[in-house]
C-alpha cells in the first residue's frame, strides 16, 4: 500500500469503529464515559478474533500480510454492509486497476441507439463520456466544456440549481465516488479530482469525511428544468458490479417516473 490507499484505510477502519458502540457491538456492562464515541481499538480486535498487533497494523495502514479470512473477520466485528466490505477489501486488499480507455465511437453509437429516453456513459468517478440528444436537452450536457459531473454537481450552481433535492443526491454521488475511490486512491484523476472538491466545496468536504459508500443501483432525481418544467426520474445503472470493480465506464438511463408530465416531456423529447 502506498499513502494515499494507506491513509484511506486508516480513516475508514476509524470511522467504522466510531460509528458502532460496545452495546450494539454486543458488549454488555461497559462505561458508558469514553472520551472518544464508538468501540476502542481493542475491543474491535477482540470482536474481530485477530491480535491487537495485527488490528492496529491494519488500521495503522501499514504494510501487513491480509487474507480474505481476516478481512471477513473485521468486516464481521464492525457489521460492515456490502458496499462496506467491498470498499474495506479493495484498500485492504487491492487489485490492479486502470480507468477503462474503450472507443468512445462505439459507446456513442450505442447510446444514440437507445431511443426511449435519456442515456449517458460514465466512468467510476463520474466523468461523462458520451451522451444522447435527450440526456443533453435535460442537462444541457453540451453547453460546458466541464466533462465531470461530480464537478458540476457541487460547483456548477446552475447544474446544482436544476436539482430539486440536491443534497441527497449530491451525497449519493459522493458515496458511489468513495465506493469507486478504494480500487484507484492512487490514480491521479482521481487523486486530483478529490483533492480539488474537498478545497472548493465544504458540503463534499464534509461528506466523504464520513467515509460512507454506497453501490449504484437506483437513484431518484427530481428536477426543476427552467424550459421542461418539473422532471421526476429514477437512473439505472447497467453493471454496476462489474463498472466498480474493473473501472469499466457505467451506462447510465434515466427512467422516467410514474408521472404523465415526465413521461409526456420525454416523448416529445425522443420525437423531437
Amino acid at each position: 500500500m502506498v499513502d494515499a490507499r494507506r491513509a484511506e484505510l486508516k480513516a475508514f477502519l476509524r470511522a467504522m469503529r466510531a460509528r458502532l458502540s460496545p452495546e450494539d457491538a454486543g458488549l454488555p456492562g461497559v462505561s458508558r464515559r469514553r472520551r472518544a464515541p464508538g468501540l476502542r481499538i481493542e475491543e474491535a480486535a477482540s470482536l474481530a478474533d485477530v491480535s491487537l498487533t495485527w488490528y492496529s497494523a491494519l488500521e495503522g495502514g501499514k504494510d501487513i500480510r491480509v487474507s480474505d479470512g481476516l478481512l471477513e473477520k473485521v468486516a464481521g466485528a464492525l457489521r460492515l454492509e456490502d458496499a462496506e466490505r467491498e470498499y474495506l477489501f479493495d484498500l485492504a486488499s487491492p487489485r490492479a486497476t486502470t480507468l477503462a480507455d474503450e472507443d468512445d465511437g462505439l459507446l456513442q453509437t450505442i447510446v444514440d441507439g437507445f431511443i426511449a429516453g435519456p442515456a449517458l456513459v460514465c466512468d467510476a468517478f463520474w466523468t461523462l463520456r458520451v451522451y444522447n440528444h435527450v440526456a443533453d436537452a435535460v442537462y444541457g450536457l453540451s453547453a460546458t466544456r466541464e466533462r465531470n459531473l461530480l464537478r458540476r454537481m457541487f460547483l456548477d450552481k446552475s447544474f446544482m440549481a436544476l436539482h430539486r433535492e440536491w443534497p441527497r443526491i449530491a451525497r449519493e454521488m459522493v458515496q458511489i465516488a468513495h465506493l469507486s475511490y478504494g480500487r484507484a486512491p492512487n490514480h491521479w484523476y482521481a487523486k486530483a479530482l478529490i483533492d480539488d472538491l474537498t478545497v472548493a466545496s465544504p458540503e463534499f468536504r464534509r461528506w466523504w469525511a464520513e467515509q460512507a459508500v454506497r453501490r449504484f443501483e437506483t437513484m431518484t432525481a427530481l428536477l426543476a428544468h427552467p424550459e421542461l418544467g418539473e422532471l421526476s426520474f429514477v437512473y439505472a445503472s447497467f453493471a454496476q458490479t462489474q463498472v466498480i470493480r474493473s473501472g469499466l465506464p457505467a451506462f447510465i438511463v434515466l427512467q422516467p417516473a410514474a408521472d404523465e408530465v415526465t413521461k409526456r416531456t420525454v416523448r416529445g423529447l425522443v420525437e423531437g
